[in-house]
């Protein structure tokens, strides 16, 4: 009799959406009190170890209250248990995820009861106690269970779907699975073909280069060429991934080259891609370039010694009409302050230095050893200089010199080299004789102006006072 009376206060006081703030404490100790009677203390029901777990997130002592069963007037404790638990679940579905973090373990205690217990199943369906994968509490119907999908996919959907919520809230913790119902799977191939009919409606990928997601489509393009399972995922991207990559060059000239790495071995294929990932990328291509650059002036500069040494030798046999079998025009490929020597015999007669500007914004310099031997030989000294800046890198004529009318517009040569750099040299050598002084000292330069430069006679002008310079008619008496 009195049981009735009790549990229509309790389903008064405790309504089916209530917390346990809305009650008073002593109220709410009452109540557990009461749900922890039981006919024997032994009792291992799932009711009675529901109420410890209930004592235990209350903070109330779990010791059960033993009752004997008297057959005309039973307590009917479930129902007041059901309300009990029903607060007690409501007092979970407020809890954060922090909490959930630290006491999921606790979270599964209480679903493993509850999900098996007939009278309690409706209560536990509609309950918010169930985590996702950010360890928010939400009702099962709204989770789904992962199957296996990558944390990459994850975070690729959210970014490409831009949704109000992510993809881990509707996904329930993989420790939490087995508690659902319903289920239902969220799989790789399905968060795929979400994110494909965002990529391309059509699944066709046309004009990759306009595509707002490009960058997703190649850096997923990336991924499927390093692992087979997300080919899987993403079927029609990966049909389409060769002339996906192919169109985004936008020039045929950089196509052509993409189809010239294909054609290469293996072997160079994974070398230039260990290159493109070397974080050091563009410094090792600048500098190879520069090496390549360096060599290839090295031996062009020789090939134009060779070149005007010739033509000089020629125009000089041409204005004198006859062969000077004791002269020689002699190009040298060494740094000793000369590159071409004229000769009778075995007699030094006149220097030339050969310089080439590939820069516009370079001047052409000399080094020590040239400047000083044209100080020392002013009077048979000349600085010839070969302006290559007009022919830009890649030209085919940059270094090509086989026909020499080519650069002999672009020559200029200044056979007076000597006496401007006389004064120069005068004020090194006082300075270098100071003793207790700093002087001057490695490997400085003379820097050329170009109004100099610009000043300089043309070959068939330096040859006629060349000629004239050294009397070589009088050379030609001698033979």
């Amino acid at each position: 009799m009195y049981s009735i009376e009790i549990n229509a206060q309790i389903n008064k006081e405790i309504l089916e959406r209530a917390f346990s703030n809305s009650i008073s404490e002593e109220f709410l100790s009452k109540l557990i009190e009461y749900c922890k009677i039981v006919p024997f203390l032994e009792s291992i029901s799932v009711p009675v170890k529901m109420m410890k777990l209930i004592c235990k997130y209350y903070s109330r002592n779990d010791d059960l209250i033993e009752v004997p069963t008297i057959r005309e007037d039973e307590l009917d404790i479930r129902t007041p248990q059901k309300r009990l638990i029903q607060l007690f679940l409501n007092d979970l579905g407020l809890k954060t995820p922090e909490w959930v973090s630290e006491n999921f373990t606790f979270l599964q205690e209480v679903l493993s009861l509850g999900m098996v217990y007939k009278d309690w199943e409706a209560m536990f369906l509609s309950a918010k106690i169930f985590p996702n994968q950010l360890n928010e509490l939400n009702v099962q119907s709204d989770l789904a269970i992962d199957d296996n999908i990558p944390e990459e996919l994850k975070d690729y959907f959210d970014t490409i779907l831009e949704q109000d919520l992510p993809i881990r809230s509707k996904l329930i913790r993989s420790d939490f699975a087995d508690f659902l119902k319903n289920k239902e799977k969220r799989t790789p191939k399905s968060l795929g073909d979400i994110i494909e009919s965002k990529f391309s409606p059509d699944g066709q990928y046309s004009n990759i280069n306009n595509n707002p997601f490009k960058k997703f489509i190649l850096d997923i393009i990336e991924r499927i060429t390093k692992d087979d399972s997300w080919t899987l995922y993403f079927p029609f991207l990966n049909s389409n991934r060769a002339k996906i990559v192919l169109d985004t060059f936008l020039d045929e000239e950089t196509k052509e080259a993409v189809f010239s790495i294909v054609r290469l071995d293996p072997e160079k294929i994974n070398s230039l891609g260990k290159l493109a990932v070397n974080p050091n990328f563009e410094l090792i291509i600048a500098y190879g370039k520069k090496v390549i650059e360096d060599e290839q002036k090295r031996k062009t500069d020789f090939q134009f010694k060779l070149a005007i040494g010739k033509n000089i030798e020629n125009i000089i046999r041409e204005k004198l009409g006859r062969e000077l079998e004791k002269f020689s025009v002699e190009p040298k490929d060494v740094q000793n302050g000369q590159d071409i020597v004229i000769k009778h015999n075995d007699t030094e007669l006149y220097f030339i230095e050969v310089k080439s500007r590939w820069n516009s914004d370079s001047p052409i310099l000399m080094s020590k050893p040239q400047f000083t031997n044209a100080a020392e030989n002013k009077d048979k000294y000349a600085l010839c200089c070969v302006e290559m800046s007009k022919y830009k890198v890649g030209s085919p004529e940059r270094y090509k010199v086989d026909d020499v009318s080519i650069i002999f517009n672009e020559i200029k040569i200044i056979d007076t080299i000597g006496k401007e750099i006389e004064p120069l040299m005068k004020g090194i050598l006082k300075a270098n004789d100071i003793e207790n002084e700093i002087t001057l000292a490695g490997d400085y330069k003379a820097s050329i102006p170009m109004k100099l430069i610009k000043g300089g006679s043309n070959i068939d002008m330096f040859v006629v006072h060349l000629i004239d310079k050294l009397n070589l008619h009088q050379y030609i008496k001698t033979i």
